[in-house]
């Protein structure tokens, strides 16, 4: 993995365009008593747990955590693809394609979401947005 030290900072949120500060860190491979974990400014980080990656430019994308617990793997960030009609069927149902990244060592995670909450606490603002994509599928 290679990051084993806590780094939080101040970054510029371009895809706002209002140039405000959003904290990020980077995930924290710790040992505990039942094998390896990653943090994220000193919480756990739980399999599924939806994280905003820093993007290059600033911009954010959201996805769930995932990783095998194996210190040779690295972590994942599964995210939705869609939605997409099926061309043979343009007035049927949308679907959502998932898929994987695997995640680079460096990868930063925003730790403040646009409207000021911190993690690990969740906004409901951004669980109202993200609910309404969800009930778009």
């Amino acid at each position: 993995m290679g990051m084993t030290t806590h780094e939080a900072r101040m970054t510029t949120d371009k895809n706002k365009g209002n140039g405000t500060a959003r904290r990020h860190a980077r995930l924290e491979l710790r040992q505990e008593s039942g094998g390896p974990r990653h943090y994220l400014e000193g919480v756990a980080v739980h399999a599924g747990r939806t994280l905003e990656l820093v993007m290059p430019g600033g911009a954010g994308l959201f996805g769930h955590y995932e990783w095998s617990f194996q210190r040779e793997d690295k972590p994942r960030l599964g995210i939705a693809l869609g939605p997409v009609t099926p061309p043979s069927d343009p007035e049927g149902e949308p679907y959502w394609p998932t898929g994987e990244v695997e995640l680079p060592k460096d990868a930063a995670f925003f730790t403040e979401c646009r409207h000021g909450a911190r993690w690990p606490d969740r906004c409901r603002d951004c669980d109202d947005a993200r609910g309404r994509e969800l009930a778009a599928k």
